[in-house]
């Protein structure tokens, strides 16, 4: 089970692309695309097409081979660089973002947007979280404009 003290949300480089891609941790500790709500944005190697799953004998097993050497060891990245770095990865998230990482409202305000979580929310997170966060996000900020 994972902490509650921990960051909720994250981003990380696609490691095929360097594009940003965002990610979510479940209660149950699992890394899901977000947001999740209408449709998540599917980050990763292209799925095979119905067509090129047609292809094969056994598309149960056609599937089973692309998940486990292609999607998996690509998955397996993205978590790794979110565990190198919660609180680097969660500031990206909320630097690259305009939504609280609590509850995924619109942030409107600069303070909520260093922050990365609005002043509802914030009451609480522990406070050496949001300091951590903040600290990153300045980091990322100032790194952005040279």
């Amino acid at each position: 089970m994972p902490d509650d003290n921990v960051p909720k949300y994250y981003a990380v480089p696609n490691p095929d692309t360097g594009d940003m891609t965002y990610w979510e941790r479940t209660k149950d500790g699992q890394y899901v695309a977000w947001p999740r709500k209408p449709r998540a944005a599917w980050y990763g190697p292209p799925m095979p097409s119905r067509k090129e799953q047609a292809q094969h004998e056994d598309i149960g097993a056609f599937g089973r081979h692309w998940w486990e050497t292609i999607r998996k060891p690509w998955m397996d990245t993205v978590i790794a660089a979110i565990e190198a770095d919660p609180v680097a990865a969660h500031a990206r998230f909320a630097a690259f973002s305009t939504r609280c990482f609590v509850c995924g409202k619109t942030l409107t305000d600069d303070d909520s947007k260093v922050w990365g979580v609005g002043p509802v929310c914030q009451t609480g997170l522990p406070a050496p979280l949001l300091e951590a966060t903040a600290r990153e996000i300045g980091r990322l900020h100032a790194q952005s404009l040279t």
